[in-house]
């Protein structure tokens, strides 16, 4: 309890809702995602991802660009680190590799790996 988190204030945890997002509309989809997370971030709060697909962590990580450095702690059988999958860079076993192109991701933590396979290049 305290430090610098949460200072002495109280715990609260917030659902703040669903994201609207449109099949096949990626880039769309992705914007709202880094919005919202910003959104989240110009209040005294700190939005933490749990669960979705793939294509949820980069946006969701982009928007703490102005909030840098960040450390990241992947909870995951797969280690996400794929270039791209079927011509997608921000989606299936990417995002990983995604968030350590970010120059606000000082590092990450990874727990839980059963292997690399996701690491292949094809």
């Amino acid at each position: 309890r305290g430090g610098p988190l949460l200072d002495g204030r109280p715990i609260c945890c917030v659902d703040a809702g669903d994201i609207l997002t449109i099949m096949h509309d990626n880039a769309g989809n992705r914007a709202r995602i880094e919005a919202k997370t910003r959104e989240i971030l110009s209040s005294p709060a700190v939005p933490i991802l749990l669960g979705g697909d793939d294509s949820v962590v980069s946006p969701f990580l982009a928007g703490f660009a102005d909030h840098g450095p960040v450390w990241i702690l992947q909870i995951d059988a797969h280690i996400d680190w794929r270039d791209e999958v079927h011509g997608e860079r921000y989606g299936y076993s990417s995002p990983m590799r995604r968030a350590s192109e970010m120059a606000h991701v000082a590092g990450m933590v990874q727990v839980g790996l059963r292997s690399v396979g996701s690491a292949r290049l094809a």
